[in-house]
C-alpha cells in the first residue's frame, strides 16, 4: 500500500538554506540501518540530522543527551516498525517529545504500530509506505522538490477534546466535526472559534431552536470514523458521492463544486480523462477526499496499488508537491485547492483540463444514516436561514473569489 502522509510543512523558496536545527531520529537499535539510508536522505537534502549512537557524546550520562537533543531539535522523526513499535525505550524518547511540545512526524513502516505508540500519535499525521524502500523514496521525492526546501511541521497543537462516548454525551448537543474547507468551514484559531458559511448557520440554527452546537475540529480521516461511533453527529463539510451515499446521509446540500487535475507543466501523457486510465500514470490524491474516490472507481487506480499515493495532510496543497518532485503524475482534488496548488509551488505545474472539470457535486453536511428528523430539520433550518440578507451578502462575499468552481444552489 501507499500512502503517504505529512503534517502542514510550509514551504520557503530557497533550496539552498539549511535547517540551523536538526532532526531528531528516534528508532530502534534494531533497525539501524533503516535509520542510517533515512538519515542519509535528510542530509543530502542539507537537513541535518541527531542520531544514536552516531552523535552521542563521550563521557557524558546517554539520557542527558538524549532528553537535550529531543528538547532542542527542530523535529522528531519516529521511524516505525515492528520492532520500534515493541521497544520500551522509544516509548520513552517520544514521551519526551511530548513533554516538551517537539513537532513529531512518524515514518510507519508496512502498518507498524502499538497501542503505546498510537496512543501519542493517534492525532499525528503520518508518512505511510508498504516497506522501508518505499518510505524512503517517497521522503526523498518530497524534500527534492524543485525549489523548495520544507520547513518542520509546526509544534502539535493541544488537540480538541472530542465529544463523550455516545452513553455519557449530552444527547441534547448538535455534535459537529468541523473539517478545513474555506469558505464553507475552518478549523478554530488558537483561542477563537471556527468560521465559515455553514458554520455561521449552524451557530443560528443553535440559537433559533435553543440548542447547543458543539464543534470540534477535525482532518477528513476522521470523519467516517467518528460518525460510526456517534462522537459526533454530522461533518461541516464534504462532497456526497455515490460511494459516500451507499453508508452514510447527507443534510443542506447547499452548495456544489468542481474537481480538478494538477500535472506538471512538462507532462505531455495527461491530455484527455481517458489518459488517467493509464497504467504508467500515477495518481496522488488525499485519504478520505473524494479525489482518491476519483482515482480509484473512475480511473481503475485501485487503493493499496502503485498507481495511487494517498496522502493524508493537514494542507492539501501538498499533492501537488508530490507531482513537481516527480513522485506522482497527477494530482486530482477539488478546483479551488488546484488554483492554490498553482499559486503556492510556481510554473512548473499547470491544470490539466481547465475547461472541463473532473466531476460536479453537492456539498453538504454528512451523517449517519437513520436520522431522518435531524436531516429534515437540519436542511429546511438552514435553508430557511441562509435566505436572510446579512447571510445572503455574506455568502455572496464568501463565494466571489471561488466563482466557476463552487456555487450557491
Amino acid at each position: 500500500m501507499t500512502l503517504l502522509t505529512l503534517r502542514s510543512h510550509a514551504m520557503e523558496t530557497n533550496a539552498a538554506d539549511a535547517w540551523p536545527e536538526r532532526v531528531f531520529v528516534c528508532h530502534s537499535s534494531l533497525d539501524a540501518s533503516v535509520a542510517a539510508r533515512l538519515v542519509a536522505a535528510l542530509e543530502s537534502a542539507r537537513i541535518a540530522c541527531w542520531i544514536a549512537p552516531r552523535d552521542v557524546e563521550s563521557g557524558v550520562p546517554y539520557p542527558r543527551q538524549l532528553v537535550k537533543a529531543i528538547i532542542e531539535c527542530r523535529v522528531f522523526l519516529l521511524l516505525v516498525t515492528n520492532n520500534s513499535a515493541s521497544s520500551d525505550h522509544v516509548v520513552r524518547e517520544l514521551e519526551q517529545a511530548v513533554k516538551h511540545r517537539r513537532p513529531i512526524l512518524p515514518v510507519v513502516v508496512g502498518g507498524a504500530m502499538s497501542a503505546d505508540l498510537d496512543y501519542y500519535l493517534g492525532a499525528v499525521h503520518q508518512i505511510h509506505g508498504s516497506d522501508a524502500d518505499e518510505v524512503i523514496s517517497l521522503v526523498e521525492a518530497y524534500f527534492a522538490a524543485p525549489n523548495r526546501n520544507p520547513r518542520p511541521p509546526s509544534p502539535l497543537p493541544a488537540q480538541p477534546a472530542l465529544p463523550d462516548k455516545p452513553q455519557s454525551r449530552d444527547t441534547q448537543a448538535l455534535h459537529v466535526g468541523v473539517i478545513p474547507w474555506p469558505p464553507f468551514s475552518m478549523h478554530a484559531p488558537p483561542g477563537g472559534s471556527p468560521q465559515g458559511l455553514f458554520i455561521d448557520l449552524l451557530t443560528r440554527f443553535g440559537e433559533v431552536n435553543n440548542r447547543d452546537v458543539q464543534f470540534t475540529s477535525i482532518s477528513n480521516e476522521q470523519s467516517t470514523r467518528l460518525v460510526d461511533e456517534g462522537l459526533i453527529d454530522v461533518v461541516a463539510c464534504l462532497y456526497r458521492t455515490p460511494r459516500r451515499d451507499r453508508s452514510y446521509d447527507f443534510a443542506a446540500c447547499l452548495y456544489a463544486g468542481t474537481m480538478g487535475a494538477v500535472v506538471r507543466a512538462s507532462e505531455e501523457r495527461v491530455t484527455s480523462f481517458g489518459d488517467l486510465m493509464r497504467e504508467e500514470i500515477r495518481i496522488v490524491a488525499c485519504q478520505g477526499e473524494i479525489g482518491a474516490e476519483l482515482a480509484s472507481d473512475q480511473f481503475g487506480a485501485r487503493p493499496g496499488s502503485a498507481r495511487l499515493v494517498e496522502m493524508d495532510t493537514v494542507n492539501v496543497r501538498h499533492i501537488g508537491i508530490l507531482v513537481a518532485a516527480g513522485a506522482a503524475d497527477v494530482a486530482i482534488t477539488d478546483s479551488l485547492t488546484c488554483q492554490l496548488m498553482l499559486e503556492e509551488v510556481g510554473p512548473v505545474l499547470r491544470q490539466a483540463f481547465p475547461l472541463f472539470p473532473l466531476y460536479v457535486g453537492h456539498i453538504g453536511l454528512l451523517m449517519s444514516n437513520g436520522r431522518t428528523g435531524l436531516r429534515d430539520q437540519l436542511t429546511a433550518d438552514l435553508r430557511q436561514l441562509r435566505e436572510g440578507d446579512d447571510f445572503r451578502q455574506l455568502e455572496r462575499e464568501a463565494l466571489a473569489p471561488f466563482r466557476g468552481m463552487l456555487q450557491a444552489l
